[in-house]
């Protein structure tokens, strides 16, 4: 577990990979021929990213998680512009009104008493136009599968490659930072924690004095006949300048 980011350095981290994921997303949207929408979408779009990086971004991120979360991001970001705006040559979306044909009653074939058939085919099959549905996928989803498959595939990768690259960029910078981080706390503990600490013992002395529980003249007092110099024997003086000779004490007492 890594340290743990404040309020305000997650969320500027946090913008700050959204700012980039977001650009990053739009940049490769437009290099496709995609269109932009207005700028309240991309201030939501941008919400979305900030939302999610912060949420992920509480501690010190790996190299891992920045790419990943920056790759991720600017896919979402180009998905998002093309499901909201489209590229140039997009058929326009138009809303086709379904005419609303009378059913009619459901004739059930039956042979000897038995169901002949599946359900479809009884139910559904005799019904007007059943035979001509058909599946159709708007044009922004068509173009956003065409920009991952086919020859637009080594596009999407190269896309993919380059936010790569930018997230390892951003990794770098996130160990940067907390390494600054890691000295400029160690420089605070030396330059203000050690002095600031010394000033609350003093004033903790200081208010000790204020009360009373210290008396700055208890060593200062004489004794009771005055002042007496302190001088040391005389054997302790001459100490080192006696120099016995003979045979050493333990051999005469033997």
């Amino acid at each position: 577990m890594g340290p743990t980011a404040g309020p305000a350095l997650r969320w500027c981290r946090a913008a700050l990979l959204a700012a980039v994921a977001t650009g990053s997303g739009a940049v490769a949207h437009v290099s496709s021929g995609g269109l932009l929408p207005g700028r309240t979408a991309f201030l939501l779009l941008f919400a979305v990213c900030l939302s999610a990086a912060g949420a992920l971004l509480g501690r010190r991120a790996t190299t891992l998680r920045v790419v990943v979360l920056l790759m991720a991001g600017q896919t979402f970001i180009h998905g998002a512009l093309t499901a909201m705006s489209g590229h140039r040559g997009d058929p326009p979306l138009a809303r086709t009104v379904v005419p609303r044909v009378p059913v009619r009653a459901a004739h059930v074939p039956a042979g000897d008493g038995r169901r002949v058939g599946s359900l479809y085919d009884q139910l559904y099959a005799q019904q007007p136009g059943a035979a001509r549905t058909q599946l159709t996928v708007p044009a922004p989803v068509q173009h956003l599968l065409a920009d991952l498959t086919g020859p637009h595939a080594v596009m999407a990768l190269a896309h993919l490659a380059a936010a790569a690259v930018v997230g390892l960029w951003l990794a770098r910078g996130e160990r940067a930072l907390w390494s600054i981080f890691a000295i400029a706390a160690d420089g605070l503990g030396a330059v203000v924690c050690r002095p600031l600490a010394a000033c609350v013992r003093a004033l903790a002395v200081l208010a000790a004095l204020a009360h009373g529980a210290l008396d700055p003249r208890a060593r200062l007092r004489p004794a009771a006949g005055g002042w007496r110099p302190v001088r040391p024997p005389a054997s302790a003086l001459l100490t080192g300048s006696l120099v016995r000779r003979g045979p050493p004490p333990a051999l005469l007492a033997a």
